[in-house]
């Protein structure tokens, strides 16, 4: 699990100060696949939500896939704005080349980039 806190929390402060160049780079390869950057950045720039807050909750579960590869999953307390809605998600995050990547957008504001990604 090292480095899985500083690479979360990076990509959760990406999210709620906007930086959308960053928070694409973050994410994992299968979406960087399936959501050009250019189509990724014009729907979040075109979009009122927003990050206000979130919480990890216990328990961070360490997995591995059949393949080999590593993955953390954590569940999500995250508040959205522009209204304060509170929502709950599940994020498996896995190790790409040497950084922690969720597998879909996390926040449940971009469910259209959470089914792509799944």
């Amino acid at each position: 699990m090292a480095g899985f806190i500083p690479d979360m929390k990076a990509f959760y402060e990406n999210l709620h100060d906007k930086r959308w160049v960053e928070t694409y780079k973050q994410r994992n390869q299968k979406f960087r696949r399936l959501v050009s950057e250019q189509v990724y950045l014009k729907e979040v720039k075109d979009s009122a939500w927003e990050l206000v807050d979130y919480e990890v909750l216990p328990p961070i579960q360490q997995t591995q896939d059949p393949d080999g590869s590593i993955k953390i999953v954590t569940i999500c307390k995250f508040v959205e704005g522009p209204f304060e809605n509170t929502g709950y998600n599940t994020i498996t995050w896995t190790l790409e080349d040497g950084v922690w990547r969720p597998d879909r957008a996390g926040p449940t504001g971009l469910s259209m980039f959470g089914q792509l990604s799944r």
